[in-house]
């Protein structure tokens, strides 16, 4: 196949003239002098070559032309090259507890940023890594990031919003995976559960959300809002191939005449479909030729309403064990992707195997493809999977390569066949493909098909490459998961080191990987430490201090502190005990049945104070024996917010060993913690657990 012919062909045609005009692809596509700012290319004067190897000029327009060939813009250059945008969901930022908040603060619920820019990084090269090409964020989920006046009015953008996507974007650049930012995401008060502010949700809804319907509120939130954001992104068209606006509204909608009726207090079709495309000219007066899309508007049986939208291209969702259905069998008028793929509602996968629901998820990229779709997102890398074991990562890490699920590995195989069927190659082996270093001596990379063995090399302060290591065996440094690791344990303090592996086949051909990040020898200090600097994870004091009354806001305790009643005795929440430990000579002990501890709803809790770095990503974990009922092991910051929640896993009657389990979390804005123990339920009175050797260590 003669491939330049196949990536000269002009893929942004597809869209047709009725829906992208030639007068809306017309004009400055992406001049924007405000990029030259410290957060992009400080003290840009020159052409600079950006992502994928396209050129930012001097006058802040881009130069879409690579490798020969000129493209209008990057939803035509990935489409050109790959044939398919291959794409995962990453809707929300932080560590589990913290999905409720991502990019930017919430001034409707007074949520805080839980977004770290160098856990995200992390992600997004591992996401690369395993073949996908694109992300979907959620940049703006809840109202989070605008500013509001007293009458709910946008009034702008809120500073740590502005950073925060700044930050997503550049990295996102620098790793080399494109974005297709989402703008309205359940803006209908849809994740509002509770009262906030004095408000209900009804009222919340009311108040925030009357852009919907509200011609005044619509204008603020467009002028002050949207268009704001726009223009930022317009200064990263080298990585938007699509402008997504909206997920998951559609569903919120009414048309009475047609007998479309989705929701109780839905919006009026007509109204929602005039705010979309409001955005969508907004859209394009800052990136006019990056086309517009939204995602699941609506039922099948209501597709015919997507012709009052102006977007150039329609979304779909779809959770099914059988692939996707073909798009020449669905009403169609334009260009379609699909917005979320998976396997299953969590309410019928639990009649699959796991066995059964793994390769339904490896086909459903393939079936995409020949569907006729232009693209796909896996859902995806967080906790809200809509099925059993639908993240890629076990446990919502993705530090933690032994987490990786052992689909992982064959979704992104299949991704790399199907870049090659399309360009006509067929190579003899994969090239091998590092992951992230985690400041580890243990390296991970994904092995690929057809390799006898392995050659691990090394460069140290940016010299030249030697090897470290020979004839690495695939079968002998496998993990379950199916990726290989080498430890090296050859490395000192103070040097900065990167990793390349060669890969070669049964006839001595040879397939050599990108060099992996730079990373440095680190050993995280252990942050679980009293006021004289002591460990004090491990409960070795023994004893409670009578009451938290006296040092509740202390910044590092001296002991536990237990809860105490209107009397001044201290609730029983368990015991420090010498009967078992993990290390040391005390655990703390609880056992309801023989009254140690006392069976309740949040009502017994003891808690130990620590100062932390503000702002800093931490790992928390835990050592337990012998796990039976229901507890609870937070991390909040002083105004109760849980930070982290770790969940012990029941053990067999009759274990008797030690296990570990860890969760992260992001410090407070003040650094200041607490490590809080509590009963968590009424029901459950035959709890029984010992923990032991708390520990919380800085994530870099």
């Amino acid at each position: 196949m003669n491939i330049s012919r196949k990536i000269l062909i002009p893929v942004f045609s597809c869209l047709t003239a009725a829906v992208i005009s030639a007068a809306a692809l017309a004009g400055d596509t992406t001049r924007n002098t405000a990029f030259y700012s410290e957060q992009n290319v400080a003290g840009a004067s020159a052409d600079a070559t950006v992502a994928h190897g396209i050129t930012l000029k001097a006058d802040g327009s881009f130069d879409f032309s690579v490798n020969g060939v000129t493209y209008k813009n990057e939803y035509e250059r990935i489409l050109a090259e790959d044939g398919f945008i291959y794409r995962i969901d990453y809707n929300k930022f932080g560590t589990y507890t913290q999905y409720s908040q991502g990019i930017g603060d919430n001034e409707i619920t007074a949520r805080k940023s839980t977004y770290k820019a160098e856990y995200v990084e992390r992600s997004l090269y591992n996401l690369k890594a395993l073949g996908f090409t694109a992300i979907n964020p959620w940049i703006l989920a809840g109202g989070s990031g605008y500013t509001y006046d007293e009458n709910g009015l946008v009034t702008g953008l809120g500073d740590r919003f502005v950073t925060d996507l700044r930050d997503l974007m550049n990295s996102c650049r620098k790793v080399g995976i494109d974005v297709v930012p989402t703008i309205l995401v359940h803006g209908w008060g849809h994740l509002f559960n509770y009262d906030y502010n004095g408000l209900s949700p009804y009222e919340i809804r009311l108040k925030y959300f009357r852009y919907y319907y509200d011609e005044t509120a619509r204008e603020a939130y467009i002028e002050n809002g949207v268009s704001k954001v726009c223009e930022i992104l317009s200064e990263y068209q080298d990585i938007i191939p699509i402008m997504n606006l909206t997920v998951e509204n559609g569903t919120l909608t009414n048309d009475v005449e047609n007998g479309m009726l989705y929701a109780e207090d839905g919006l009026a079709w007509k109204d929602f479909a005039s705010l979309l495309n409001v955005l969508h000219d907004t859209s394009k007066k800052y990136m006019p030729d990056i086309p517009t899309s939204v995602e699941d508007v609506g039922w099948d049986i209501n597709g015919f309403k997507y012709n009052d939208l102006k977007v150039d291209i329609i979304g779909y969702n779809y959770y099914s064990v059988k692939g996707t259905p073909n798009l020449e069998t669905r009403f169609q008028q334009r260009p379609a992707y699909l917005g979320e793929l998976n396997v299953g509602e969590s309410a019928n996968v639990d009649q699959y195997s796991d066995a059964v629901l793994n390769a339904a998820r490896v086909r459903h990229y393939r079936s995409a493809v020949e569907g006729g779709y232009l693209g796909a997102f896996f859902f995806c890398v967080h906790t809200m999977a809509p099925g059993r074991n639908s993240n890629l990562f076990a446990e919502y890490r993705t530090d933690d390569y032994s987490l990786l699920q052992d689909y992982a590995l064959d979704l992104s195989y299949t991704i790399s066949d199907l870049k090659n069927e399309y360009k006509g190659m067929k190579p003899v082996m994969d090239k091998p493909v590092l992951l992230y270093n985690f400041d580890s001596d243990t390296n991970y990379w994904i092995g690929g098909r057809g390799v006898d063995y392995f050659t691990l090399e090394r460069s140290e302060n940016g010299g030249a490459w030697h090897v470290i290591a020979d004839n690495i065996d695939s079968m002998d440094n496998s993990m379950d998961n199916g990726l290989l690791t080498y430890v090296d344990d050859t490395r000192v303090p103070g040097v900065k080191y990167r990793y390349r592996v060669i890969a070669v086949d049964y006839n001595g051909n040879k397939m050599t990987s990108d060099p992996s990040n730079e990373n440095e020898v680190y050993v995280p200090a252990e942050m679980f430490v009293d006021a004289s600097g002591n460990y004090a994870g491990g409960f070795e004091d023994g004893e409670y201090k009578a009451t938290y009354a006296d040092n509740y806001t202390s910044e590092n305790s001296n002991g536990w502190y237990v809860r105490t009643d209107a009397s001044g005795r201290p609730h029983n929440c368990g015991q420090f005990t010498t009967e078992e430990a993990h290390s040391g000579q005390y655990s703390f002990k609880v056992d309801y049945e023989n009254g140690i501890g006392t069976p309740g709803q949040y009502t017994s809790f003891m808690f130990y104070n620590l100062k932390l770095q503000p702002a800093r990503t931490y790992h928390f974990g835990v050592w337990y024996k012998t796990k039976r009922g229901s507890i609870s092991i937070t991390v909040r910051d002083y105004n109760n917010n849980n930070l982290a929640y770790t969940g012990l896993t029941n053990t067999e009657e009759g274990d008797t060993e030690w296990h570990y389990i860890e969760t992260d979390f992001t410090s407070s804005d003040d650094g200041l913690v607490r490590v809080v123990i509590m009963n968590s339920s009424n029901t459950l009175t035959n709890t029984r657990f010992y923990i032991d050797d708390m520990t919380i260590t800085e994530f870099r």
